[in-house]
């Protein structure tokens, strides 16, 4: 911002110097490479101020530079400064997550890393970088959304395409418990860009071992589904009556809170 104040100042300084009968051409002139020269500058600034982001090769370097550091509080700030630099994808996070000593620095990095993260719709993968369930539990409520931003009205969400849901049941079936899984599971709805299809919610519902887990995430599930004309398919995931039957119960009153009522009318 120095630089931009001393370059405007120069041009008024050149403009002063030829006040003797400029013409009107010449300062339009002058003006209009005045405004480039700002214009440019203002770009570069902001260009120079938004976060990088970085390749697999790049990455990989900074990467084993900072594990090889030796001293553990020195390894997590440079990792952390490096969090901060760069916007990194879920999967970078999840390595570096990965290379910390223990459960309490993988926590905070992560914690401090997940605003910054390319995909956070993808952020369930750094789950995979922690030895005890009760981290990841921590994690995913200190990253859970507390509320969804509200979608343009008129606007769409896209479909969850085929090799982003085959990375989803790779991620799911690669989790060695239920609850877990069923947490896991609640992330990756909960963010993702996308819409699930019925037939897709089935499929992840096939994942889990109990009922009840299954029940949980059929009922989460409904509000990101695109066609929730054709839920009756979820229903061949339970294996008992009641389950459908409290799944039914359960889309009937969500859909009776979302449907408005007609407006009271006053008879003449």
């Amino acid at each position: 911002m120095r630089f931009l104040g001393l370059l405007a100042a120069n041009f008024i300084d050149v403009n002063s110097q030829a006040r003797i009968a400029v013409e009107p051409l010449h300062n339009m002139k002058l003006i209009n490479h005045l405004g480039c020269a700002l214009l440019l500058c203002l770009t570069q600034f902001s260009t120079a101020a938004e976060p990088m982001r970085l390749d697999d090769t790049e990455f990989q370097r900074k990467f084993r530079t900072c594990k090889n550091e030796r001293d553990d509080a020195e390894r997590h700030r440079r990792f952390s400064e490096m969090a901060r630099a760069y916007r990194l994808t879920s999967l970078q996070v999840k390595a570096i997550t990965q290379s910390m000593r223990n459960d309490d620095a993988r926590l905070e990095f992560a914690t401090a890393a997940f605003p910054r993260t390319l995909d956070p719709e993808n952020f369930y993968e750094v789950y995979d970088a922690f030895d005890t369930f009760s981290k990841v539990m921590r994690l995913h409520d200190r990253v859970r959304p507390i509320e969804r931003q509200a979608a343009p009205i008129g606007y769409v969400p896209p479909l969850v395409d085929k090799e982003e849901f085959g990375g989803i049941v790779k991620s799911l079936r690669g989790e060695s418990f239920d609850n877990t899984r069923t947490q896991v599971a609640r992330q990756i709805f909960t963010t993702s860009r996308g819409l699930f299809l019925s037939a897709q919610v089935k499929q992840i519902l096939d994942l889990f071992d109990f009922e009840q887990n299954k029940l949980a995430m059929a009922k989460l599930a409904y509000e990101f589904t695109f066609d929730k004309e054709k839920y009756y398919l979820v229903n061949e995931a339970f294996g008992f009556e009641n389950s459908k039957t409290e799944l039914s119960r359960y889309i009937e009153e969500s859909n009776k809170k979302k449907t408005p009522r007609p407006a009271n009318r006053v008879n003449p």
